[in-house]
């Protein structure tokens, strides 16, 4: 029977002078185990086998062409939906084999500028997304197969995190943390000042991390 020395535990057994282990994850540093094991039960010291790393492996890159003025942010909830963003107010979304047309959620602006419009996306799973703006206090929410705009008051937002598909948290420009349902926004927590808050990740729905840069100090988390 052979052994993986992860958490040392059966992986299979042969009658063959090989084995395939095909639930091994790909990173893992795994070593393996033999051990003979004849009719009657009785087994035979271990011999083992040198360490080996699964590889990680990566697919082919796709190209998003054309593309107007280049992509801002993409979000992959799933291997087989991915949702990128375009500086010029459209979105594509990819399905596991390809991405889609372009869906122009807001209206190319005339000024040309490339940091006005949409700015970071994330996505739940495959069915709930939400996109943030630097031009307006709203976000684009995708729900049910459709885009919609929702309103979050006077001030731009810009980060996203959403761990469920009923709650989202933003950072806005007045460094306050929004809680969004995916249709209102129905809680805020207001940050340290002096920061300027870029990032933010959560976890779950009630645990959250956000990283800015201050004027003494080159990035703060709280």
């Amino acid at each position: 029977e052979a052994w993986r020395r992860t958490h040392r535990s059966v992986v299979g057994s042969t009658a063959d002078t090989s084995f395939l282990d095909t639930t091994a994850a790909p990173g893992l540093n795994l070593r393996y185990e033999v051990v003979a094991v004849d009719p009657w039960v009785n087994a035979s010291p271990a011999a083992g086998s040198p360490s080996r790393t699964i590889p990680l492996t990566v697919g082919t890159p796709t190209t998003v062409a054309p593309v107007t003025g280049g992509l801002l942010d993409v979000d992959c909830p799933t291997a087989s939906w991915c949702v990128a963003l375009e500086r010029d107010g459209a979105v594509r979304t990819w399905d596991g084999t390809a991405w889609s047309g372009r869906t122009q959620l807001i209206p190319r602006r005339d000024d040309g500028s490339p940091f006005e419009g949409l700015s970071r996306v994330s996505c739940a799973d495959p069915t709930f997304c939400v996109v943030t703006r630097t031009d307006d206090g709203s976000v684009m929410v995708w729900r049910g197969g459709t885009w919609s705009q929702v309103d979050i008051g006077d001030k731009a937002a810009s980060a996203v995190s959403c761990p469920t598909t009923t709650r989202c948290r933003l950072i806005t420009s007045a460094a306050t943390v929004l809680e969004l349902d995916g249709a209102r926004v129905v809680g805020t927590t207001t940050l340290p000042t002096g920061v300027e808050w870029r990032n933010l990740s959560c976890g779950s729905a009630t645990s959250c991390a956000a990283t800015g840069l201050t004027s003494t100090a080159g990035y703060t988390s709280y």
